[in-house]
C-alpha cells in the first residue's frame, strides 16, 4: 500500500460537511482500495442493474456531537429505496431509516441523489424484507417505486 493512500483521509472534516449542508455521501472506492478483503463493493453488473424498487446501501457522513460543544464527522451505513434512475450515473432514492446522528441534516424518507459508484451493497431481491414492509409502507405508501417493490415482493 502506498504512503499516499495511507495518508489520504477518508472522513470529511466538520467544515467540509457544513459547506455541504451538513451531509455528504462517501465515494467508497478509497475504503475498498485500503481493505479489499474486508470492504466488499458490488461489481459493475450489480450496480448496472440498480433501478426503481432496488434497495441499496450507502455511506453517509453527518455532523454529530461528541460531547458538549464538540462537533465531529460521523459516518453511517444507510439503506435507500431507489425511486428513479436517469441514464447510467444519476440515481434518486429515499432513506429507509433515520440517521443516528443527533444533528443529521437528513431524515428518514428524504429523497437523495447518488451515483452507482456510491453504492456499497445491493439487497438481493430474494432476501426476506417482510420485516421491513410495514415500516417502509408507512414512509413510502403511494410512491411509484415502493408500489413496484411491493408487487415484486408479495406479502406472505
Amino acid at each position: 500500500m502506498s504512503a499516499e493512500k495511507e495518508q489520504t483521509p477518508i472522513a470529511p472534516t466538520v467544515d467540509e460537511l457544513a459547506a455541504r449542508n451538513g451531509w455528504t455521501i462517501e465515494d467508497p472506492q478509497a475504503r475498498h482500495d485500503r481493505n479489499p478483503d474486508a470492504f466488499w463493493l458490488p461489481g459493475d453488473d450489480l450496480r448496472a442493474a440498480i433501478g426503481p424498487g432496488s434497495q441499496v446501501r450507502l455511506l453517509l457522513w453527518f455532523i454529530d456531537e461528541d460531547g458538549p460543544d464538540q462537533l465531529v464527522a460521523q459516518c453511517e451505513r444507510m439503506w435507500a429505496l431507489v425511486e428513479t434512475r436517469e441514464g447510467k450515473d444519476v440515481i434518486r432514492g429515499r432513506l429507509a431509516s433515520a440517521p443516528l446522528s443527533a444533528r443529521a441534516a437528513l431524515e428518514m424518507g428524504e429523497l437523495i441523489q447518488f451515483r452507482p459508484a456510491d453504492v456499497i451493497d445491493v439487497a438481493d431481491p430474494e432476501d426476506d424484507w417482510q420485516e421491513h414492509r410495514s415500516f417502509l409502507q408507512a414512509i413510502f405508501d403511494g410512491d411509484d417505486a415502493f408500489e413496484e417493490w411491493k408487487r415484486a415482493h408479495p406479502q406472505t
